[in-house]
């Protein structure tokens, strides 16, 4: 009879943790996705805050941070920085502070 017992009570919390961890897994997306779509809208409005001259791209005369930094993020070394690197940029930074 205890094992009966002891075996319903773990199927039942089994149950129970498995119909937790796809709710649980969803809202941690979720969470994730906003968290994604604010640091985009961030980096976007920075991006063209620092594209003084309007022409799509970052270069080095608009860039007000350390030339390492351009460097490092200027993936194809073209010497400016478009959208998609500058985003990079961004989430690189938000996810080590």
């Amino acid at each position: 009879m205890k094992k009966v017992v002891w075996t319903a009570a773990v199927a039942a919390l089994a149950l129970v943790c498995l119909a937790a961890t796809p709710a649980a897994a969803q809202g941690k997306r979720a969470a994730r996705q906003d968290m994604r779509a604010r640091i985009e809208k961030r980096a976007d409005k920075r991006f063209k805050k620092l594209d003084r001259n309007g022409d799509g791209v970052i270069d080095r005369s608009e860039w007000t941070r350390k030339a390492k930094k351009f460097d490092r993020f200027d993936r194809d070394h073209d010497g400016t920085l478009g959208p998609d690197e500058f985003r990079d940029f961004v989430r690189k930074r938000a996810r080590h502070s």
